[in-house]
């Protein structure tokens, strides 16, 4: 078993997955809760942080110098930014 499998206390590459797309997670709910005290985690988040075109780049800059990762204009649409999840998946998708 791999160093960092033992570690972390996972037995597969899976579980190392899995525990690496919690972690990235936490730590997206972590930063967006920081903005927002009550996080509906599964919702909606729009409604919540009140993401108009101005929030919402400044979320995407936030996100971006947080995560160290750049996200393609194709990528700058509402439903990426739309939930938790949605954000996680984008994220994980540059770095995984």
């Amino acid at each position: 078993m791999p160093y960092i499998q033992r570690i972390l206390g996972v037995k597969s590459i899976n579980g190392l997955r899995m525990y690496k797309e919690n972690e990235l997670y936490t730590k997206v709910v972590d930063f967006i809760g920081k903005v927002l005290n009550d996080l509906d985690y599964e919702g909606d988040i729009s409604d919540e942080l009140n993401l108009d075109s101005m929030n919402t780049i400044k979320i995407v800059v936030m996100l971006e110098d947080k995560f160290d990762v750049i996200f393609e204009d194709e990528e700058l649409i509402f439903d990426n930014f739309k939930t938790i999840q949605s954000i996680v998946r984008l994220i994980e998708s540059k770095i995984m």
